[in-house]
């Protein structure tokens, strides 16, 4: 993949919050993906100011010449779930966090944390501190340990229940 630039690094971040993870089922399967290239194309043509869609089977931007599917491919499972935590729709960055959580992906404990710092979703921030507890990294840990503050009672609750629990097991 050639060189993207400034706009192309904005046209990652921006087809990033673009990332659609499936729910996860009964049986403990982790997730499908959705087909993302129609959201692709509209999140190229956003970052490019283009005041319309491109058509939705266009394979490369008109602008800077990016392989949307190429690009998409390029990532990994774990690239892909941590791009969903910036979904603008409310259940995919709360899947995202769920799956994460349940794979421990310690890789992850940044963006769980900068998460929860920055969003005003009340679900959002419990689904990021509960996979955080799912973690249990030191690092984990100890951000919990400093949401006993935090402003909103569920997000502290539920912190505060996984530092606790942590305790108890850390004494057995």
């Amino acid at each position: 993949m050639r060189e993207l630039g400034v706009r192309g690094e904005k046209a990652q971040d921006q087809v990033g919050r673009h990332r659609v993870v499936g729910p996860p089922s009964a049986s403990g399967a982790l997730a499908a993906e959705a087909d993302l290239s129609a959201v692709l194309v509209r999140a190229i043509s956003i970052v490019h100011g283009l005041g319309e869609d491109f058509a939705a089977d266009l394979a490369r931007c008109p602008r800077c010449g990016l392989d949307i599917h190429s690009f998409y491919e390029s990532k990994d499972y774990f690239e892909k779930l941590i791009l969903a935590l910036d979904h603008p729709e409310q259940e995919t960055p709360i899947r995202a966090a769920w799956i994460l959580g349940q794979r421990r992906e310690t890789r992850a404990v940044s963006a769980l944390i900068e998460l929860i710092r920055r969003t005003a979703d009340v679900y959002i921030a419990t689904a990021a501190v509960e996979a955080l507890g799912e973690i249990g990294t030191p690092e984990a840990l100890a951000f919990l340990g400093t949401q006993g503050d935090h402003p909103v009672r569920m997000v502290r609750a539920a912190a505060r229940r996984i530092v606790e629990a942590s305790h108890e097991q850390a004494k057995r």
